[in-house]
This record gives C-alpha cells, structure tokens and sequence, in this order.
C-alpha cells in the first residue's frame, strides 16, 4: 500500500490507521482463514514467537514506509 508515500496529511492519519490495521492481525481473538500475502504469512508466524509488533509492521507491511523514528 505505501500509504505513507501518499499520506500527505501532517498528522499521518493514514499511515497510522494503516498500521492499526495490521495490528489487529496479532489479536489472540481472530483466526487469519486466507491470505496471498507471504509477507503477512511470515510476519504473523515471527509475532507469534517473538511478540515484536515493530518488527510484525515492518515485516508484513510489504512495499511498506513508515513514519515511525526507526
């Protein structure tokens, strides 16, 4: 999605309501039935081991930019 190469909005509505988007993937309360992203497949299988969410973003966010410092 790259939505922070076209979140032209100061406060970074989108990226953020992007990232809170994929977050709610490590939610213990959803079962993920289908997906053709790999990326997600494997972001979700290291969060599961690790409980790193900036790692999670980074990783299942492909083609993804952030705002964040790191």
């Amino acid at each position: 999605m790259n939505a922070a190469t076209i979140d032209k909005d100061p406060r970074h509505d989108l990226t953020r309501r992007y990232e809170n988007l994929l977050k709610t993937f490590t939610s213990s309360k959803l079962e993920l039935v289908e997906t053709d992203s790999v990326c997600l497949k494997m972001a979700l299988e290291n969060y599961s081991k690790d409980k790193n969410i900036e790692n999670f973003v980074f990783s299942a966010g492909v083609n993804y930019d952030s705002y964040t410092s790191s």
